[in-house]
């Protein structure tokens, strides 16, 4: 049993099956699947709470993120524009990790200045839209000034036409929250350091020269990635559904895999094994990935360490030195029972056969990983 589990584990890269659950199954499962098991899981993960990060600008791209135009205890926003333009401007605001954070927000534009206190807690997200007016002299900043424990931050700001927004006051939006796309944004956006290592995502709308951001705090930039649990949250179902286990995925493909190598001529057996997932086994409604047959193929991947390791020739001897080691031990304690079990005549005999077989067992072992 100990070796079936292994050759499903070890047949098929490791990322393979899991790729096509997260990319394609789990999104379309309520909770990501969590509720066919590992709920505490995806509980304690955020799982809940992962709609407050925004949405991939590309509708294809399927992910969320999240990151901070932050000060600590002051930031500011800065657009300028080519023409004198009337428009809409939504900023996104989250407590991500809930730290009572409050803050005044100030708007300046050409019609003036207009100051909000965000005194209430935040952390489930909102929206806030003001009416502004920007020309070449007179740029949009917004200008934020930390009022509570923790920095003052801003997520997102999006750019749609003018009669959507406040006036003195914003119109709040506590409803939309990360799922921004179609909501906001139509005119232009910008997802501040919605990508790891503080990269912004943004599409400035036509009549937008530049944006440009400060701040002041203890680190030099003004933008902040914050990690999100999506990753883990998207493994619920591969690390506690029994539907989604990845060594019965493995054993999908490599079913697959045998027909395809048996009945080439029957490409039909094979679509029908491919349009047979683990979940259908279990009657769970759920999506069949679009190109299931990605998954085929044999790699046997832990082989590839001896590639990626190539250059690091000292660690592969030591490892040679461990595994000859340990196959001249196997090999001695098998000669050695073979010696002792049975009767005394014949007893060198057996101990030489029962090495020999060993020996020719561990030969080819070692041949095939080497081959491999």
């Amino acid at each position: 049993m100990s070796v079936g589990v292994q050759a499903l584990g070890l047949a098929k890269d490791p990322e393979r099956y899991p790729a096509m659950v997260r990319e394609f199954v789990v999104p379309a499962l309520p909770d990501e699947g969590s509720r066919l098991g590992g709920r505490d899981y995806w509980l304690a993960r955020g799982g809940p709470g992962l709609d407050r990060a925004l949405q991939d600008a590309d509708p294809a791209g399927g992910h969320r993120g999240l990151g901070y135009l932050w000060g600590y205890p002051d930031a500011s926003l800065l657009v300028e524009v080519r023409q004198p333009r009337r428009f809409a401007l939504s900023l996104y605001f989250v407590d991500w990790d809930r730290q009572g954070r409050r803050q005044t927000v100030t708007v300046e534009d050409a019609g003036g200045t207009r100051v909000w206190d965000l005194d209430r807690d935040f952390g489930d997200g909102l929206w806030a839209s003001w009416e502004v007016e920007a020309t070449p002299e007179r740029p949009l900043r917004v200008s934020l000034a930390q009022r509570g424990p923790d920095t003052a931050v801003v997520s997102a700001a999006a750019f749609d036409a003018p009669g959507r927004g406040g006036t003195d006051r914003p119109r709040l939006d506590e409803g939309t929250r990360g799922d921004w796309r179609g909501v906001f944004g139509a005119d232009g956006y910008l997802l501040f350091a919605w990508r790891s290592f503080n990269v912004d995502v943004s599409a400035l709308p036509a009549y937008a020269a530049r944006y440009a951001l400060d701040h002041v705090g203890d680190k030099p930039d003004p933008r902040i990635h914050v990690e999100v649990a999506e990753a883990d949250v998207l493994d619920t179902a591969l690390l506690y559904a029994a539907p989604f286990s990845p060594l019965l995925g493995n054993l999908w493909l490599l079913l697959a895999d045998l027909v395809h190598l048996l009945i080439p001529a029957r490409p039909d057996l094979l679509l029908g094994v491919l349009s047979r997932p683990p979940w259908a086994w279990f009657g769970v409604p759920a999506p069949l990935p679009p190109n299931p047959e990605y998954g085929l193929g044999l790699d046997f991947w832990p082989t590839l360490l001896y590639v990626n390791y190539a250059s690091h020739p000292g660690l592969l001897g030591a490892m040679w030195v461990a595994l000859v080691t340990l196959q001249a031990v196997l090999i001695g304690a098998g000669a050695g029972l073979a010696y002792r079990i049975g009767p005394p005549a014949g007893a060198g005999r057996r101990a030489l056969l029962a090495a020999a077989g060993l020996g020719l067992l561990c030969l080819v072992y070692s041949w095939l990983q080497v081959q491999a």
